[in-house]
């Protein structure tokens, strides 16, 4: 955790909940929060890089069995990005509608100003 400073930041209220913190083996990924919140250092990711037809296919046909829904984000976990294309393995945790937060907005490095312009 020490290599990372958003996981640092996580330590010592991770001890003081009495949660065993194992010490991984190389290469092993350990998950500390099972859900992703900005005060416990989650790190939230833009990628729109990877919209395209086929990701577009599986929204839509989620979306457009919610009557009334026209525009919103999905905060979801799934296996993989393929997985995600293919509509497998993908389990929806919330959906925002026209009014909620942009996520896009948190990505690390990311400006909310209007085309890059301050």
């Amino acid at each position: 955790m020490a290599k990372y400073p958003r996981a640092g930041f996580q330590f010592d209220r991770l001890n003081s909940n009495l949660i065993s913190i194992p010490i991984p083996e190389e290469k092993e990924i350990v998950v500390l929060e099972p859900i992703g919140n900005h005060c416990r250092g989650t790190t939230f990711l833009n990628a729109n890089d990877i919209i395209d037809e086929k990701l577009t296919k599986v929204f839509d046909s989620i979306s457009n069995r919610i009557p009334g829904f026209y525009f919103g984000r999905y905060d979801l976990r799934c296996s993989s990005i393929e997985d995600l294309k293919k509509g497998k393995n993908v389990r929806i945790i919330e959906l925002n509608g026209a009014g909620s937060e942009p996520g896009h907005i948190y990505h690390p490095g990311a400006s909310i100003s209007v085309h890059g312009r301050n």
